[in-house]
């Protein structure tokens, strides 16, 4: 039976599993950009610095978020929304 202290092991995995799934197609993200929209490979660049950059903003401010309401609570929230997006 699962219970609440299986919740961020199974959220792990499935991170996990997600990003190994998507590691091959952000190698061609750029070439995909600049092949089919036109987009300068300096600008697709540019766009994924600026992910990067976000992720990391992101991922201080739920860390401070995360001291508040709990690491777990954090995590769920977080999901929901990109569930929602």
């Amino acid at each position: 039976r699962l219970g609440p202290q299986h919740v961020a092991p199974l959220i792990a995995v499935a991170d996990l599993t997600g990003k190994l799934a998507s590691g091959l197609s952000m190698r061609f993200f750029s070439l995909y950009f600049w092949r089919e929209l036109g987009l300068p490979p300096t600008v697709a660049m540019l766009m994924l610095v600026g992910n990067n950059l976000g992720s990391a903003a992101w991922t201080i401010a739920l860390q401070r978020l995360s001291l508040r309401i709990g690491r777990v609570s954090t995590i769920l929230l977080v999901k929901s929304c990109g569930v929602s997006l």
